[in-house]
């Protein structure tokens, strides 16, 4: 639970469902709104944002979804799940090693390394597998193949990827920006730009029973705002596209 300042009204919370990513910010997001709504408490859920639009799904009391993927959202509004969505920030794939591991580029990872990625759903695996396509069909289909063969295990989110590779588990892993920024114990590799991978994150409102709850909008319009953007900015997320 995040609160607010005071004693706010039991009543007067938001469930907030957040990708994994946003494990760090989310506090402080909750923190910086609490200013003008010191009366609202924020509770969070944190997991993989496909585990997370299952739960919806099946009706878990959730009142915003903050999806690390787009796909999830839009899923969530096919089903007439959500009643406003768009995007609210960004991050960018990298590929994580322990910060003082003797791995210099992606060739190092090539011959006898071990590498964790996200499952298929969850929104870190789904940009890792952007990345080998596009390596393969840009620069270097062997190495390519190099990399997926070196995969040794799937992880339902990222901070459980980030997680093995700080803990030496394995030479790498496939996570975001943010969770380097945020981890002395890794650092990301060098990319070439035509092998960055950005990814936008997008909230919605979730469709409940009943009116739509006022505090929900309010929280949701707030992630929208100047104030939000500089916030993320301060945990390494970028502004969201342009409209």
């Amino acid at each position: 639970m995040v609160a607010c300042s005071g004693q706010p009204d039991a009543s007067r919370s938001v469930t907030v469902f957040a990708a994994a990513s946003l494990t760090r910010v989310l506090p402080a997001l909750a923190l910086a709104f609490a200013r003008t709504h010191t009366d609202v408490r924020i509770d969070p859920v944190f997991a993989g944002s496909q585990i997370l639009r299952m739960q919806i799904e099946h009706g878990a009391p959730a009142d915003v979804f903050l999806s690390a993927h787009a796909r999830h959202v839009e899923d969530l509004a096919a089903a007439g799940r959500t009643t406003r969505q768009g995007p609210f920030a960004t991050n960018e794939l990298v590929i994580a090693v322990p910060a003082d591991a003797p791995i210099a580029d992606l060739d190092d990872l090539a011959f006898g390394a071990t590498i964790v990625m996200g499952t298929e759903a969850v929104p870190v695996g789904m940009a890792a597998r952007t990345f080998l396509a596009r390596l393969e069909a840009t620069e270097d289909r062997g190495l390519a193949e190099a990399l997926r063969r070196a995969v040794v295990s799937y992880e339902p989110d990222v901070r459980l990827v980030a997680a093995k590779v700080a803990r030496k588990e394995v030479d790498a892993g496939f996570v975001y920006a943010t969770n380097v920024a945020a981890d002395p114990h890794l650092r990301a590799l060098p990319l070439p730009d035509h092998l960055r991978v950005p990814t936008v994150l997008h909230a919605a409102i979730v469709a409940g029973p009943g009116a739509p709850r006022p505090d929900a909008a309010s929280f949701f319009d707030f992630l929208l705002s100047d104030e939000a953007a500089e916030v993320l900015a301060d945990y390494g997320f970028g502004p969201p596209p342009p409209p």
